[in-house]
């Protein structure tokens, strides 16, 4: 949802929320309310004084979330993805360190670590 104010884009988002509500209930579907959250894109300018609701429960606003293995938050930056990239390569540096003299079959020590660093980059 976009609009001119912040105002108007709330009014926006809390219709469309509305509408879907409504097409959840034709179809006997459900919605978890417990997990439902949203995220507002935008520069640093973006006021905190406004909510989205379904029906009577106000949903909770998050800064960030995970969605296709790829973390995006609220400023569109890659901090928080790299980050999150960097804290699962790290804690396997010290295993890398300790079995790099350790190994019985013909792998290159630095096949091992490359592999799996690659494998969580990838994902």
């Amino acid at each position: 949802m976009s609009g001119r104010t912040v105002r108007e884009t709330v009014a926006k988002a809390n219709a469309c929320i509305e509408a879907l509500q409504l097409w959840f209930l034709a179809n006997k579907l459900s919605l978890n309310l417990v997990k439902t959250s949203y995220g507002a894109f935008g520069d640093n300018n973006v006021s905190n004084d406004f909510e989205l609701k379904i029906g009577a429960t106000v949903l909770k606003r998050v800064t960030s979330y995970k969605y296709l293995g790829i973390i995006i938050d609220d400023k569109l930056t890659w901090k928080e993805h790299i980050d999150y990239l960097y804290n699962n390569s790290v804690k396997f540096v010290g295993i890398f360190y300790q079995i790099r003299h350790r190994h019985h079959v013909e792998v290159k020590y630095t096949e091992i670590p490359t592999n799996y660093i690659s494998s969580i980059i990838r994902y």
